[in-house]
């Protein structure tokens, strides 16, 4: 009877499915901007569409599914657009969030829709895991039909990270609307640069409102 019964426990045993090991991997999480300027052939930065551009700077967060911790709540890098390094399992799933806001050579952006005047969220990634030490890449799209954010964050955060000038510790509005004057673009008397439908597409067309 003894014997029967420890045979009866070691088949119960084998039959036990094996459970899959967790692996802690080393990773970063970097956003980029998905574009497709009209004006790409125009001068002598992003000549071509082929590749998607840094999202300097941009503001992130990455949460824990099972618990909803917050595992990165933060501006990204302003040189890499990406994390610090991080550990997380390949046993957890996590969401990943951008807006379309950044903060670049200590100065704000913050690209606003026309509709009620808040930054444009994105979510990037749902229930994502890593698989290997590495920086994973995720893509800010051009948002909903005709809004077309990511041209505006895109170029923005371009030009205070290449060219800011003098100009620190600024918050820099862009609206995603036309001039309240009426104008497709322009400089508003309140401050903030107006992008309309007409111009958005044209990365000269923002660097040269964010100018002035």
């Amino acid at each position: 009877m003894k014997a029967r019964a420890t045979m009866i426990l070691a088949i119960t045993i084998l039959s036990i499915p094996a459970l899959s090991q967790a692996t802690m991997y080393k990773v970063r999480i970097c956003v980029k901007y998905v574009v497709d300027y009209d004006d790409a052939w125009v001068g002598d930065y992003w000549t071509d569409n082929d590749n998607d551009k840094i999202a300097f700077g941009i503001y992130a967060r990455i949460i824990r599914h099972s618990d909803g911790h917050y595992m990165f709540d933060n501006y990204m890098d302003e040189d890499t657009g990406c994390t610090p390094e991080m550990w997380l399992s390949s046993s957890q799933q996590f969401d990943i969030y951008a807006w379309s806001k950044a903060l670049v050579n200590n100065n704000y952006i913050m690209v606003k829709n026309h509709s009620d005047g808040t930054v444009y969220l994105q979510q990037l990634g749902y229930d994502w895991s890593p698989d290997d030490d590495k920086s994973y890449y995720f893509h800010y799209l051009e948002g909903a039909p005709s809004e077309d954010e990511s041209y505006l964050a895109a170029a923005s955060s371009y030009a205070l990270h290449e060219k800011p000038g003098v100009v620190t510790g600024e918050t820099l509005t862009v609206i995603n609307d036309q001039c309240p004057a009426g104008d497709w673009n322009c400089n508003g008397s309140d401050g903030n640069v107006y992008i309309s439908d007409q111009g958005r597409d044209n990365k000269y067309t923002i660097g040269h409102e964010i100018g002035h």
